[in-house]
Order: C-alpha cells, then structure tokens, then sequence
C-alpha cells in the first residue's frame, strides 16, 4: 500500500537529459482499497450518530435551535430588579406596564390553566 511516484524524462538540474524520479505523489493516484473503506465506515458512522441526535430531540427542534438560537449572557446580577415588562389589555388596544398600581405589594404571575 505504498504511494507511487511517478518517473519523467527530462533536463536534470546539471543539464543531461536522464529519466529522473518525481518527488510528489502522481495527481492520478487513487486511495487505496482499505483507506476509502475506513473513510466509508467514518462517514456512515457520524452520519448516524447525526441521525440518532435528531431523532432524540426532534427534527422541528433542531432545525428551530439551528434558525433561532441567538441566546447571549443576560444583564441581570443577582438583586438587581426585575425589568419592568408591557402586557397587552384585554381589548388589546392599551399596554399596561406591569410596575403600575402595585403599591408596594408584590405581583404574582401565573401562566397555565385551571380548568
């Protein structure tokens, strides 16, 4: 499984014209049998591997993480307060800033359904 040479004619660096050897590797010559196998079996290997990762958490999943996941680190140290937040109105027409009119009391917001 060696790489072969290829052998030219032409001037040598003295100036006769003699067969010499090429240095490099010949541009025509193609991997040997047992190297593509291997580089076969890797390529099938991560292709599954691939498979199995998608398969687990979801092709919509990955392909939303891959589009949308521009997460960075936040600005908020531990103590800091809460930013203030807008919630639309009911009737959708007015933000209401969720700071407003809470005297001091503290606010609780609970997202889900109790029926």
């Amino acid at each position: 499984m060696g790489v072969s040479y290829g052998k030219f004619s032409g001037q040598s660096a003295a100036g006769r014209g003699q067969e010499t050897t090429n240095l490099l590797p010949a541009a025509h010559c193609p991997l040997p049998s047992a190297m593509k196998k291997v580089l076969l079996i890797i390529v099938v290997v991560v292709v599954a591997a691939a498979a199995v990762v998608v398969a687990k958490i979801g092709p919509r999943n990955v392909i939303g993480m891959i589009r949308y996941d521009q997460r960075r680190a936040g600005d908020l140290k531990v103590g800091d307060r809460a930013p203030d937040a807008m919630l639309m109105s009911l009737d959708g027409k007015l933000n209401v800033p969720l700071m407003r009119d809470r005297g001091g009391k503290p606010l609780v917001l609970v997202f889900g359904s109790f029926t």
